[in-house]
């Protein structure tokens, strides 16, 4: 039975350790201004009281490379309560377009937003994300050098407390997200997607109408958009750029931060991609056996054996994937800092997995959500 558990929680590791090798076949780019037809582009911010925020994002956007009469920013408002209309109505150049009555969530100010576009060509960000001069650039050759329906960018998270761990773990926990989504992309084994830093055709979206059967659940934009690009025979390319790195924000205390992972939580029981549930399954079963090997050493000495084993090898597969992301990247962290982000994924697994069955809800933007998860286990 040890040996089976053993072998259970393994498939895990071995499933990181290919990323981690498809990751490093995957070659980087960096694509030139001349490198780029003139193409009508419109740059979509759906916003939700980004007032403290969303100057500098736009700011970043106009110092872009790519400066072609065809190109527009363009912020979709989902009922800020603070300043964010009056920040956006000093820029006379970016259009500001605010959600009806009835409009609500990210979704709805996708769609709003798609629909009001000009561009033919769409990136998406978040209100509180900075990006580079050549970010437009390489987002947009990478969509069509590599003749995607949809490319998907990495990001980067920025913390504004050195000595909150929490922040730092989310840091870390980013850098190794680029290299997992990017090698699931790339092999096709599973699709992931970012909001944060994605681009696509107008009429790809308009075409899958990818929110029609998920409106209600209030995370995964990003997801069911590549999911059902995926099912209808389109290509995802993910973009090894690092001129097209997304900078963000890292969320500020435990609470915020268990509050964003059960939004991200609550559309995973709506995934159709097989590769994407099988490798999610393989996490948590990961978990759950580090877990039984946990408790079982205490009263069986010979569980202790697999349960350094398990400890060893988890920690060198994280070891190596973390510090491979924070090198591309160009962060660091320490080592008891990379090691100790392996089990504080554990910790906070463990406590999300308990406030779901409590009751599910969380709090995000200001709205109260239920992760309708609970009803689903």
């Amino acid at each position: 039975m040890l040996l089976f558990l053993t072998l259970i929680g393994s498939v895990y590791i071995l499933v990181q350790l290919f990323l981690w090798f498809t990751w490093n076949r995957t070659a980087n780019i960096s694509l030139n201004i001349k490198d780029l037809p003139q193409l009508s582009l419109t740059v979509l911010i759906p916003v939700r009281d980004e007032g403290k925020n969303i100057a500098a994002c736009i700011d970043s956007i106009l110092k872009q490379s790519y400066a072609y009469d065809g190109f527009e920013i363009l912020v979709v408002d989902d009922h800020s309560s603070d300043e964010t209309a009056e920040v956006v109505s000093q820029y006379s150049m970016v259009k500001y377009l605010a959600l009806g009555p009835n409009q609500h969530g990210k979704k709805a100010a996708i769609n709003a937003g798609v629909k009001e576009a000009a561009g033919e060509i769409i990136l998406t960000l978040d209100g509180d994300c900075i990006v580079g001069e050549n970010w437009v650039i390489n987002m947009v050759g990478s969509l069509i050098g590599k003749s995607a329906d949809i490319v998907v960018g990495p990001l980067v998270l920025q913390g504004k407390s050195q000595g909150n761990y929490v922040q730092k773990y989310q840091k870390i926990e980013q850098a190794a997200l680029n290299i997992i989504n990017c090698a699931g992309l790339v092999s096709r084994t599973f699709y992931s997607s970012n909001g944060a830093n994605m681009g696509f055709y107008r009429k790809t979206f308009l075409e899958l109408n990818p929110f029609e059967s998920n409106a209600h659940i209030a995370s995964g934009d990003d997801v069911f958009f590549v999911h059902k690009a995926v099912a209808h025979g389109m290509k995802i390319a993910y973009v090894k750029a690092k001129k097209a790195i997304v900078s963000t924000w890292v969320q500020p205390n435990f609470e915020s931060f268990l509050n964003q992972r059960l939004r991200w939580a609550s559309k995973s029981k709506a995934y159709v991609h097989v590769g994407t549930n099988w490798y999610l399954y393989s996490f948590i079963a990961h978990n759950i056996v580090f877990l039984i090997l946990i408790i079982l050493s205490i009263v069986h000495p010979l569980s202790r054996t697999y349960l350094f084993y398990f400890i060893i090898s988890k920690s060198i597969m994280d070891y190596i994937i973390i510090r491979t992301g924070l090198w591309w990247t160009g962060q660091n962290a320490m080592t008891r800092e990379i090691i100790g982000a392996s089990y504080f994924q554990f910790f906070y697994a463990s406590i999300l997995l308990y406030r779901i069955l409590k009751q599910g809800e969380f709090t995000w933007k200001g709205r109260l959500n239920n992760s309708n998860i609970k009803k689903s286990l």
